[in-house]
């Protein structure tokens, strides 16, 4: 808030190239996310009603399937309240659920049915949420990642863990 003045011998030190998230909404803990790199994993750090910031829990993403960094994998994320967070990986074509206070994975959802065998690159960054909804763009490159004026829009229902989509060949 306008109030809160840094105090940098409470700060935390976190070496790499990182990414770093906190939730829009609900935040009890006063939690905050840092997405490492090279490797796929969330750390959840909380600060303390003293200003103390501490190490609270980490969840790899190793065993989803993914192929890229926790950096990236930040950029790709949304926490829509303290259970229930989501991911896009547009590489694996997944949604990845988890619960951010937990730091556990709790649901996978394919998109493999959204795969176009003729764009094999893809990527999606910085979704958006909207009400209960998680909402994602995946763009499609050609083979040499050329522009291929082809997206698809992905919006994951947060009460159901049901998604919906929609393509775009004006982007």
């Amino acid at each position: 808030n306008a109030e809160t003045v840094f105090d940098t011998s409470k700060a935390v030190a976190i070496p790499g190239y990182t990414g770093i998230s906190v939730p829009e909404g609900e935040n009890p803990d006063n939690a905050f996310f840092v997405g490492l790199n090279p490797d796929p994993v969330f750390q959840r750090y909380v600060v303390s009603d003293a200003g103390k910031v501490s190490l609270d829990k980490s969840i790899d993403f190793t065993n989803t399937g993914i192929g890229t960094t926790g950096r990236a994998l930040m950029r790709a994320s949304k926490i829509l309240s303290p259970t229930k967070g989501y991911i896009i990986d547009a590489n694996s074509m997944q949604v990845i659920v988890f619960n951010p206070t937990e730091m556990a994975i709790t649901n996978t959802i394919s998109l493999a049915g959204l795969v176009e065998a003729d764009l094999p690159n893809r990527w999606s960054i910085f979704p958006v949420v909207d009400g209960d909804r998680f909402v994602a763009a995946i763009s499609y490159y050609d083979a040499d990642w050329s522009a291929a004026a082809h997206t698809k829009v992905v919006i994951v229902d947060s009460k159901t863990d049901t998604f919906v989509s929609d393509t775009s060949r004006d982007c």
